[in-house]
């Protein structure tokens, strides 16, 4: 039998010289406080500077925190935005190649090649990025979207209720039917404000 090591991550401590000074004045002021006594009013007094001071130091982690992430997120978008302009690019030059009459087939192919491979590239980035995203709205289950067809919602409540059926049980059905709430709701509630 193998034993298998893990590595503990490395966690990495934010740091700058804001951070430093605020640190050695909350060492210098923790200090400071130790020498007074615990029930008087300058020790409490003290404390407050010192927890006010912590709190300073927490908020300029989390600053350069998010400025670490800001920046790898910067990098990131800039590289997915590279891809698109590899996939603008290889299209260009295809096009370019199939508008010249001296242009060989195999040419022709290779620049369709590359073209075709940048598209690949962002297509596999939209899909590992988006893959899980929740599609809009969509009906039971045929997929098809139902949000916002306010002359089809119209229409149906208007034979819904043409046929019989009472206002509220015509709502109904159309909310069945996979149309959202909301909009059927909106559609019905502003067709009978018209009437009055």
């Amino acid at each position: 039998m193998t034993q298998t090591t893990t590595q503990a991550p490395v966690v990495k401590i934010p740091t700058s010289p804001k951070l430093t000074e605020l640190q050695a004045t909350r060492k210098a002021q923790f200090a400071a406080m130790q020498k007074l006594d615990p029930d008087s009013a300058d020790a409490e007094a003290a404390l407050a500077e010192v927890i006010k001071t912590d709190g300073l130091i927490k908020v300029e982690k989390a600053a350069i925190v998010k400025a670490e992430n800001d920046a790898v997120n910067a990098e990131k978008r800039n590289a997915r935005l590279a891809l698109v302009g590899n996939m603008i690019s290889a299209y260009d030059a295809k096009l370019a190649v199939d508008a010249d009459k001296k242009a060989t087939p195999e040419a022709k192919q290779e620049a369709a090649d590359k073209y075709d491979e940048a598209r690949k590239v962002v297509e596999n980035e939209l899909l590992a990025r988006y893959a899980t995203s929740k599609p809009a709205s969509t009906s039971g289950g045929d997929g098809v979207t139902k949000n916002g067809n306010t002359a089809l919602i119209l229409e149906a409540h208007l034979s819904n209720v043409a046929a019989g059926m009472t206002d509220a049980a015509s709502r109904k059905a159309l909310e069945d039917a996979g149309y959202k709430r909301s909009t059927v709701w909106h559609t019905v509630n502003n067709h009978n404000k018209a009437k009055v």
